[in-house]
């Protein structure tokens, strides 16, 4: 037996809508003729119900709590965490993306993360201004 055999009828329902519209939670929003928060509610639920619960507000306050305190260096590593998640969780990072936030995290940076839209997206880094003319010159010298 499987996790998706335990399933209440509504998440099952909710799961198989899901995997036909491929994921496009606005169709499955047409399909059901519900609000996109309903459709969002609907997929967490069925998210927890299998057993992934979502620790973004967790990391959220993570963030905030670091940016409060002015701690740069715990700032940046959880920008590196986001970045090793991105890439490892989702596979939305590129081989180049990977080696300029590792070459940014050498060259000194309290941390680093791919960031953008797709299409190949870019790195940001945080950096001490002190560093901020030796960092700019280092990933010249490798690319």
């Amino acid at each position: 037996m499987n996790e998706f055999a335990l399933l209440p009828k509504e998440h099952l329902d909710f799961l198989r809508l899901f995997v036909k519209t491929r994921g496009n939670l606005k169709e499955v929003e047409r399909i059901l003729g519900v609000s996109y928060p309903t459709v969002r509610a609907r997929l967490d639920a069925l998210l927890k119900a299998l057993g992934y619960e979502e620790d973004e507000g967790k990391d959220r306050l993570e963030v905030l709590e670091a940016l409060r305190r002015g701690d740069a260096r715990a700032f940046g590593e959880l920008m590196t965490q986001s970045h090793r998640s991105l890439a490892q969780d989702y596979e939305v990072n590129l081989p180049e993306l990977d080696a300029l936030v590792e070459e940014a995290l050498r060259a000194g940076a309290y941390g680093a993360k791919l960031t953008g839209a797709g299409f190949g997206g870019a790195v940001a880094a945080l950096v001490a201004a002190s560093r901020s003319p030796a960092f700019r010159e280092a990933p010249a010298r490798r690319f």
